[in-house]
């Protein structure tokens, strides 16, 4: 692999890339490291990466973002939003299997498993199914917001 490998990552991914990635494409740690203090690049999550300069990071970008650092899908609201049923959440929800090192962070939420029947890629990110998300959204907006 190539810096350039790291290229067609990011033009996948919303311009962004793994910090396995970036080692797949021939980076080395330190070279991160020192992109990252020199502001070269940033870390939206942890082990995920973006070029600066760069606009202000979309929806699908901070959504994304987490889902790669934590090897998850869109959930619920953020399900949703990326199948086009209702505005995007102000943050994004993500779904994983448990993990105790994921507990603690904002967005995330749990399940004991998650079927690749469950699973689809809308926008280039992983998400529930349309029927689930819409369920589990359900369970956070108030009752008449899901029955209209």
């Amino acid at each position: 692999m190539s810096v350039h490998d790291l290229g067609r990552y990011a033009r996948r991914q919303h311009a962004l890339f793994t910090y396995e990635q970036a080692l797949a494409a021939g980076i080395s740690h330190d070279t991160v490291v020192r992109n990252l203090q020199r502001k070269i690049w940033e870390e939206p999550e942890p082990q995920v990466y973006r070029a600066l300069p760069a606009a202000r990071a979309s929806f699908e970008q901070r959504l994304l973002a987490l889902v790669l650092s934590v090897g998850g899908a869109a959930y619920g609201r953020s399900a949703v939003a990326l199948y086009g049923l209702d505005a995007p959440p102000p943050l994004p929800e993500v779904l994983v299997v448990r993990s105790d090192r994921n507990r603690s962070r904002a967005g995330l939420h749990s399940t004991r498993s998650l079927l690749p029947t469950e699973l689809a890629v809308v926008r280039g990110i992983q998400a529930t199914m349309p029927g689930r998300a819409v369920i589990d959204a359900c369970a956070t907006l108030p009752q008449a917001r899901c029955c209209e």
